[in-house]
């Protein structure tokens, strides 16, 4: 009995937290500005604690922005470590013969 419960626990604990997702409702405001959102299950009240999340398109990836498409510093981060890995990408690292 005690082997049943170690056996089904674990699984229904992972289960049960599979219900507790949040909706997200991507809205494109522009052809390369987009507003993401995080609703409460099946409601479009947003969840507080999540204010909304710009992102303004350059180059065809996706960089954090404020609400006018200007690049915040974190989106200024992502995009400098996307050059950096783009242009540093040389075909991978290879043995060593």
């Amino acid at each position: 009995m005690k082997k049943l419960i170690t056996l089904f626990l674990p699984m229904a604990i992972i289960f049960s937290l599979a219900g507790c997702q949040l909706d997200t409702e991507t809205v494109y405001i522009k052809k390369d500005l987009r507003k993401i959102v995080k609703y409460h299950d099946g409601t479009k009240n947003e969840v507080d604690g999540f204010p909304p999340r710009y992102e303004v398109r350059i180059n065809g990836n996706w960089y954090d922005a404020d609400k006018n498409g200007n690049l915040t510093q974190r989106g200024q981060m992502q995009k400098q470590q996307a050059e950096m890995q783009a242009s540093g990408d040389d075909g991978g690292g290879g043995g060593g013969c």
